[in-house]
This record gives C-alpha cells, sequence and structure tokens, in this order.
C-alpha cells in the first residue's frame, strides 16, 4: 500500500481526532495551526530564513500537495511553536521552523504582519458595508497591561500583540 493509499483511508475528522489525541499532525497545514497559537514568526532551522506566519501557509499549503509525508512519519509542535519532523519515533524529531528570536528583524516582521492583518479588517469592513462597533476607547498607559498573560514578557504601552509571543494583549 502506498502512502497516498493509507492518507486517503481516513477521513479529515479522524485525521483531526487522531492529531488531537496524539500530537502527530500528518500535514504541516495542521502543525502549522497549533503552532500559530504561541508564534507567528519563525526561522527555518537549518538557513535561519525568517518565515512570516503568511510565508508558512504558504509554504505548508505547498509542502502538503507536492510532498506527503511517508506512512510513519509527521509533524510535532513545541509549546513554543516550534515545527520538527519525526521519522515515526517522538525522539527523533528533527526541529524544521523555529520561533524567531527577539530583536529588531523580528519586529519588523512582526510590524509588518499587523499591518497586513489592520489593512485585511478594513478591507473587509469596507466590503461588508455594515460598520463594525466601533474600538473601545485607547486605555491610558497606565491602564494597559504592562506584562503578556501567556509568556509574561513586558509589553510596549498601547500594544495590540506580545512582541515576543505574538499572543493578542487582552484589553
Amino acid at each position: 500500500m502506498s502512502n497516498t493509499d493509507n492518507l486517503t483511508n481516513k477521513t479529515p475528522r479522524q485525521y483531526a481526532e487522531e492529531a488531537f489525541w496524539t500530537g502527530h499532525y500528518h500535514y504541516l497545514l495542521q502543525a502549522l495551526a497549533v503552532a500559530m497559537n504561541s508564534c507567528l514568526v519563525w526561522r527555518l532551522a537549518e538557513t535561519g530564513q525568517p518565515f512570516t506566519l503568511n510565508d508558512l501557509f504558504n509554504f505548508a499549503k505547498e509542502q502538503d500537495e507536492q510532498h506527503p509525508l511517508e506512512k510513519k512519519a509527521f509533524y510535532m509542535v513545541s509549546r513554543e511553536g516550534a515545527i520538527g519532523l519525526a521519522p515515526g519515533l517522538e525522539y527523533l524529531v528533527k526541529w524544521v521552523f523555529i520561533p524567531m528570536e527577539k530583536g529588531p528583524e523580528r519586529d519588523r516582521l512582526l510590524q509588518g504582519l499587523t499591518q497586513v492583518m489592520q489593512r485585511l479588517e478594513a478591507e473587509e469592513e469596507e466590503r461588508t458595508s455594515e460598520p463594525r462597533q466601533s474600538a473601545p476607547p485607547q486605555q491610558s498607559s497606565a491602564e494597559a497591561p504592562h506584562f503578556c498573560m501567556n509568556c509574561g514578557a513586558t509589553l510596549e504601552p498601547g500594544a495590540r500583540f506580545c512582541a515576543n509571543c505574538g499572543n493578542p494583549v487582552e484589553s
């Protein structure tokens, strides 16, 4: 039985249930969906090439379509959002995408991601022609949260996302 035969014998729901219980993701897109809860910007482990959420999404789509995993292989996701590939055993994980470390390059990529998200929200608002509820007034810096509720990093005044982990800042 070929790898593609094995993969097509299960329904998407069966794959999702299996991945939920085992943490073994047969598709890079599944692993990305989990990893993006912890991280929004990665580096390719071998070369250091940066990948934004959009870059990794497009790469994952192409990878899943053109290069399906071998029968026993699977992706794993670390608590920090790193994505690794295992040949069938958890202790042999080769980390492929690692969270980008703090620094100007990551900050620039996250800022670009924030701008794209704001632009898409504005386009959606115009397209639906129903104005969204107005945003709550900005909190003063004295009232704003000072630490990320997800990773504990210090937040910049007025930040909508944590610069360390990318988690949305709670109002």
